[in-house]
């Protein structure tokens, strides 16, 4: 646990700065310089990008996570590895730009009613998928060698501060929107270009081709073929509902005219929700590459550590953070005077958020194993599940019924992972410090909704947060939930008392 632990803390600083530039962009920029529509769109384009380019990678991030343990013999070599994924890749990459050309006129068909203004966009989406499909591969070979901190301070910080940069024009009329778009979708270009200088600068670049045998070759295959489905399933799960939202919600709903200004919404109470997910990005980034070593070696007490561990810190933290999102909601549509019709999204899409982490690395342990075969079925039902639903529930409710369908997919995702994880090795993540983390954040939640000191609305978040978070890692220290965060916490007070007696 020392290599999670180590590169956990940075990862969780870095995601730290992450939200706060989120919240700059999501809160202050997006809303003052574009209207619903336009951010709808703007939410649109990287959304079906993401899906694209999880079919045309064919797997081949997960590949490389799972075989460079056993391919990396030597330094800077990966004995023919990478080279093998980037063909993999560049087919699947060419097969997806002729979909997407040829195909046009049936894929803008199904907006047409609803958000017909894409049509504008649509070209953009050619090069913002190409960017983000070699910056995933590359993204995910820097992780393959234990190297999770870079990657993601481009992704999670860089990333960003080029979106600001870019809103910031938009605001000061030095661009105008079509600009801004065209520049947004060109954006990953820094993120492309500082992960070609960071591996070449430490020589792990490594692209020369190398004889892989064919039992090899086929094992890989067959693994990312399983790993495309998987994936795909996974990412279908998470940005579906807002491709479906564009296409099924029309105008009626209060506040909301058309598609395109419903997704902008949801994708608002999507973002402050994202922040929840803050402590397993930065634990599964690293962490998941541990488990293939594990499953490597088949260290089952390595894998439970992690499993449980991951579990009970994920709950910790996320629960947290859903209950500081949930007690200063109110507070924070007053401030920015727009989006409070997100606010039952993000209730619901909270809930499911709480549930996934609660489940720990579930999926990364049976995707490491050699049961991954599994995996696939399950996330076959799962897509099953998410579109059946969102189409039941989103007429019916529109962004609130998306977020019920999210909710109860992962859900029923979670506990058939989890009994697929008990059959097939006999682990599981819960503890009695799982049912005493949720008692607690259970408790502080329904106490969230009865604060009320009528301050100004930036005081009364500021307030109210800090007694939550008080009162909360109080019952996390006096219950020993969490040997990470006690310890943490025990630095922080021995920190405090050295600096008050000097």
């Amino acid at each position: 646990m020392g290599i999670i632990e180590k590169q956990s803390k940075f990862n969780l600083l870095i995601l730290a700065i992450a939200v706060f530039l989120g919240a700059v962009n999501n809160i202050g920029l997006f809303p003052v310089a574009l209207n619903k529509e336009e951010w709808g769109i703007i939410r649109f384009l990287p959304t079906i990008s993401i899906i694209a380019s999880n079919i045309s990678l064919f797997g081949t991030p997960s590949i490389l996570m799972k075989f460079m343990p056993s391919f990396l013999k030597k330094e800077g070599s990966n004995n023919g590895l990478f080279f093998y994924s980037i063909k993999i890749a560049a087919v699947g990459i060419l097969t997806v730009l002729a979909i997407f050309m040829l195909f046009k006129s049936s894929i803008l068909g199904i907006y047409e009613e609803n958000a017909g203004r894409i049509s504008d966009y649509y070209n953009l989406i050619i090069p913002l998928f190409v960017l983000t499909a070699v910056t995933d591969l590359l993204s995910a070979f820097t992780r393959a060698h234990l190297l999770s901190i870079y990657q993601l301070f481009l992704k999670e910080v860089v990333h960003r501060i080029v979106q600001a940069i870019l809103l910031m024009l938009l605001i000061f009329k030095w661009v105008d929107f079509e600009l801004f778009t065209t520049l947004f979708s060109l954006s990953l270009l820094v993120n492309l270009i500082g992960l070609i200088y960071f591996l070449s600068s430490r020589k792990l670049l490594d692209v020369n081709p190398a004889v892989i045998p064919k039992e090899n070759k086929k094992a890989i295959l067959k693994f990312g073929a399983t790993s495309s489905l998987t994936g795909l399933g996974a990412t279908l799960t998470n940005r579906i509902d807002g491709l479906m939202i564009t296409a099924l919600v029309s105008g009626g709903v209060i506040g909301i005219s058309n598609g395109l200004e419903a997704v902008a919404i949801y994708s608002f109470g999507l973002y402050l929700i994202s922040i929840i997910d803050m402590p397993a990005r930065a634990i599964a980034n690293i962490a998941n590459n541990i488990i293939a070593v594990a499953w490597e070696k088949n260290d089952k007490k390595e894998l439970l550590l992690i499993y449980q561990k991951t579990s009970i810190n994920q709950l910790i933290i996320g629960g947290l953070l859903f209950i500081l999102i949930w007690s200063g909601i109110d507070e924070l549509f007053e401030l920015i005077g727009k989006y409070e019709e997100s606010k039952w999204v993000i209730l619901y899409l909270g809930i499911g958020k709480i549930v996934n982490l609660t489940f720990g690395t579930n999926s990364a342990i049976i995707s490491s194993s050699k049961y991954y075969i599994y995996l696939m079925y399950a996330m076959l039902v799962l897509l099953v599940l998410t579109v059946s639903l969102n189409l039941y529930f989103i007429p019916l409710y529109g962004i609130e019924g998306a977020a019920i369908a999210t909710t109860l997919t992962l859900v029923s995702y979670n506990l058939l992972l989890l009994f697929m994880i008990k059959i097939k090795s006999g682990m599981q993540p819960f503890t009695t410090k799982t049912l005493i983390s949720i008692l607690l954040a259970g408790t502080l939640f329904v106490f969230a909704n009865y604060i009320d000191f009528n301050l100004q609305p930036l005081f009364e978040i500021i307030v109210v947060g800090s007694i939550l978070s008080i009162l909360f890692f109080v019952g996390v220290y006096t219950f020993k939930l969490s040997i990470e965060l006690n310890n943490t916490i025990d630095k922080v007070i021995r920190f405090i008392i050295k600096k008050v007696r000097s």
